[in-house]
């Protein structure tokens, strides 16, 4: 839920309060929960979108690989769908910049320095080009980071959200489509690039 909305409070002494969650989860069907979840994996029908990606990374993603999110759609999408297959640890890690999506390309540079592992960094189009400059230092610090940008066409978290009910001012000034080609800019610091458009693709990349 995107809108992060209460709509109940409780009071309770947390140690009973735990308690009586764990026997409660305790008690679910298992086998079914993992069945449904494995149906609604089975069921993206093959799209790709932030949540198609999540699943996939999540699973293509081992022990020697770290990953760092973006604030906003990717790490909410990547708490909801991940895989978990691995019994291993994934190192995972995010950022809270002032505007929550300041400085991310930057900081998984220096997070990919800090582990000494091949990182992937899931950003989006409006992040990657909040903080494109920190791309000039990425085959300075000759390290191993695979970016996958979203082009989702802007902040689309705002879509979900109650701001979207005003129609006359959240395109502009709140979605903010960007008007810019990932493809040069990466060129134009010397990076590697690859457009996917399907998920066949992706997978193959």
């Amino acid at each position: 839920n995107y809108s992060h909305s209460e709509c109940s409070y409780y009071k309770a002494d947390i140690s009973i309060l735990c308690n009586e969650l764990a026997q409660k989860i305790y008690k679910r069907d298992n086998p079914l929960k993992l069945t449904a979840n494995y149906s609604c994996n089975k069921s993206l029908n093959r799209i790709l979108t932030e949540r198609y990606i999540s699943v996939a990374i999540s699973k293509f993603i081992d022990s020697n690989g770290a990953l760092f999110l973006s604030n906003s759609i990717p790490i909410r999408s990547m708490n909801m769908h991940a895989s978990r297959v691995h019994e291993n640890i994934i190192y995972t890690a995010a950022n809270w910049g002032a505007s929550w999506i300041d400085g991310i390309i930057s900081t998984s540079i220096g997070y990919a320095v800090g582990v000494k592992k091949k990182t992937t960094l899931i950003i989006g189009d409006i992040a990657f080009l909040h903080d494109c400059n920190s791309l000039s230092t990425i085959n300075t610090n000759l390290i191993s980071l695979t970016i996958i940008v979203i082009n989702n066409h802007g902040g689309q978290i705002f879509s979900k959200l109650p701001i979207n009910e005003h129609s006359d001012i959240v395109e502009k000034f709140f979605i903010a489509p960007p008007n810019y080609s990932i493809e040069f800019m990466s060129k134009a610091f010397f990076l590697d690039y690859t457009k996917v458009s399907s998920c066949d693709e992706f997978d193959e990349v």
